[in-house]
């Protein structure tokens, strides 16, 4: 790949990092290897695909056209759900103000620390908890569940429900753990379709 191509491709990669983080600071403003290194190792991104897959990826060989429309489209809907769930603890901070309960900041920053390292596929409904903390809720069609209580320092408190094929009854595992643990839980219970990590 040339380093004219590998711009192009950054430029865009770097909009959706710049969104997702949250930041106004532009990856455009780095050296062209040092931006290549992020990428490479994965970044930040929001409920998207890994953007170090554009680097090597067939996008780098389509016109810059339908490359920026997909990342164009990519940051529009990390925006959306960043908005939503944004509203949605805005509205929760009110709610428990008036029955006295203050949002945990640090189980805050962990629920959008825990959001920029994994992609989902499912919406998570969010809930404050009698202890300040928020805990998130996906749920699949088929009976999965997976909630996730923030604790801070990047702990959390989980319970899985997994129906696995063949088996009447559904399996339940529930813990506390880090954000690598909960991770590797996810992805042994087979819980990509409601997180990818």
């Amino acid at each position: 790949m040339d380093g004219k191509t590998a711009a192009r491709a950054l430029t865009g990669a770097a909009t959706v990092i710049t969104v997702l983080c949250g930041t106004s600071t532009s990856m455009s403003a780095l050296p062209l290897g040092h931006r290549l290194r992020f990428l490479s190792q994965g970044g930040y991104t929001f409920g998207l695909p890994d953007v170090s897959s554009l680097l090597s990826s067939e996008w780098l060989e389509r016109p810059i056209d339908p490359l920026d429309r997909y990342i164009n489209e990519r940051v529009r809907a990390a925006q959306e759900v960043r908005g939503t769930y944004s509203r949605r603890i805005d509205e929760l901070r009110e709610y428990g103000l008036e029955d006295g309960i203050s949002l945990n900041e640090d189980s805050e920053n962990d629920f959008w620390a825990f959001m920029a390292s994994s992609g989902f596929t499912r919406r998570a409904g969010v809930a404050l908890m009698g202890n300040g903390n928020l805990r998130a809720v996906w749920k699949g069609d088929d009976g999965d569940h997976l909630g996730v209580h923030f604790l801070g320092n990047h702990m959390v408190n989980y319970v899985i429900f997994k129906r696995r094929p063949g088996a009447i009854q559904v399996s339940r595992v529930a813990g506390n753990d880090t954000f690598d643990g909960i991770k590797k839980q996810v992805r042994s219970f087979a819980l990509n379709s409601l997180v990818n990590v």
